[in-house]
Order: C-alpha cells, then sequence, then structure tokens
C-alpha cells in the first residue's frame, strides 16, 4: 500500500499558473527516473492517454481522451485510415498514439523538479510487470519505499526506425524522495484537457498548408515542451494488459505508432 504523503495539495496551483506543464521524453542511452505517486490518493500514477503529433506539436485526441468529435481523427480517416498510413507517411505521423503519463523526477537533471513523462505503451507493459510482482518489487511510485527505474532505449535499425526499450528497477537504491517533490506534483486529469474542435481544425489545416510531416523522430519528442491550456473534461480509461519486461513490441498497431515516439 502505498504511503500517505504529508502534504495537501495546493489545487490552485493546478488550475490557474500551472496550466502549462513540463515534459519528459526518453532519449536514446540510459533515462534514469522516479516514479511518484498520484496528485490525489483516489487518482492513478500511472494515466492511459491518447495524442496526435502535428508536426513537432502534440495534442491530446478529443475522441480517444474525452468523446468529442476530433478532427484529425477524421482527416485520417478520410484519407483511408490504418490502412493507408502503412504506405503514406502524413497519414501515419497524424495517427492517434496510446501513450501513459506519469509523474517523476529526472534523476539526471534533477534540478528540473516534478515532470511529466510521457512513454509508449511498451515502457508500460513493462512496468506493469513490476506493479504485479508486488513481493519482490513493491510499488515502485510509493514515495517512501519506491525506487529509481532504468528506462534504456536504442534504435533496432531499419528503414521503420523502430526502437527497443528495457525496464530495469533499481531496487537496491529503495528509499524516501526529497519531500519537495510532493508539493509539484501533477493532476493528470487536468494535464490531457482537451482542445476545442475549432482550434484543432485550424492547427491541423495550417499542419497540412505547410506540407510537412511529424518530425519526432529527430529527437522522440520536445525534451522541454510546454503544453498551453485547453478545455474539455478527460475521460478515465481503466489500464489493463499482460505485460513482458523490455524487449520490441511487434504488436501491428503499435508498429506503425511508433514512428512518433
Amino acid at each position: 500500500m502505498m504511503s500517505e504523503y504529508p502534504y495537501k495539495l495546493d489545487v490552485a496551483k493546478l488550475l490557474g499558473e500551472s496550466s502549462k506543464y513540463k515534459y519528459m521524453f526518453l532519449r536514446d542511452g540510459e533515462n534514469i527516473v522516479r516514479f511518484l505517486p498520484p496528485w490525489s490518493s483516489d487518482l492513478v500514477a500511472l494515466l492511459e492517454t491518447w495524442v496526435h503529433y502535428v508536426g513537432r506539436e502534440f495534442f491530446y485526441c478529443p475522441r480517444y481522451v474525452a468523446k468529442l468529435p476530433c478532427p484529425i481523427c477524421e482527416y485520417v480517416e478520410s484519407r483511408g485510415g490504418r490502412q493507408a498510413a502503412v504506405t503514406d507517411s502524413q497519414v501515419r505521423s497524424l495517427l492517434v498514439k496510446q501513450r501513459y503519463l506519469a509523474n517523476v523526477v529526472d534523476l539526471n537533471r534533477p534540478e528540473m523538479g516534478v515532470r511529466i513523462l510521457m512513454y509508449p505503451r511498451t515502457v508500460h507493459l513493462s512496468l506493469l510487470d513490476l506493479v504485479r510482482d508486488d513481493v519482490e518489487f513493491g510499488d515502485f511510485t510509493d514515495w517512501q519505499k519506491g525506487y529509481p527505474i532504468k528506462i534504456t532505449r536504442t534504435q533496432s535499425g531499419g528503414a521503420r526506425h523502430m526502437r527497443q526499450y528495457a525496464v530495469y528497477p533499481m531496487t537496491s537504491k529503495r528509499g524516501p524522495v526529497e519531500e519537495r517533490y510532493l508539493r509539484e506534483l501533477y493532476n493528470l486529469f487536468e494535464v490531457t484537457k482537451v482542445k476545442p474542435y475549432s482550434e484543432l481544425k485550424e492547427i491541423l489545416e495550417n499542419f497540412l498548408l505547410s506540407g510537412s510531416e511529424a518530425s519526432f523522430l529527430d529527437d522522440g519528442g520536445p525534451a522541454e515542451k510546454v503544453g498551453v491550456e485547453a478545455v474539455g473534461a478527460p475521460v478515465r480509461r481503466p489500464v489493463s494488459g499482460v505485460g513482458i519486461r523490455g524487449g520490441l513490441d511487434f504488436d501491428p498497431v503499435e508498429v506503425i505508432e511508433d514512428f512518433a515516439q
């Protein structure tokens, strides 16, 4: 059971100035992070979400996150959807991607404070293995008894630019986090609010006029991306699935989605 942390978190902090968020994305090589507990005990520490990459920006998908119409999904469908994505790089770049969010501290850059780690399903399945093996590993998000996680990312080569991940629990470094981080936790459900349909449509139209494609392949995501305010109530989705520790995920949908990790 997760240890109770000793702070009443400031809701105004999240609804006011912190409508802008600090994100972290996994890079090639070793990423050592300490996962933190949820903003509130009635929320989840690891949140499933869905995003579209448009150029070098990403946006939470209204259809998958909030059950609202999404102009990007509509455009992808008008171009042939996932079947077309196999050969059409622009459609592939705009496909909705399944991602997960967590409050973390990047132990390579702890001075950055709490950040929102966005990571792919392959990594999430490996993390679930640790959660299930409670006897050996315990809750790695516990602020007192948790431990760092090392996530390595390597390029597997080939035309598909597949990336390989491995997850290593660093249980020898088990112990409490600095309590100041508990004051910086984000409400992940607030983070995933979606933009209005008209705004997303304009963003998409400008992107299409530019003739660009999503360019997250360059570095796996903008290292210091700061989100902007959006509206729309997110829908909570249960997290489930059977995982493997490390290795490649060869699910056909995930292979396509891995272009924009």
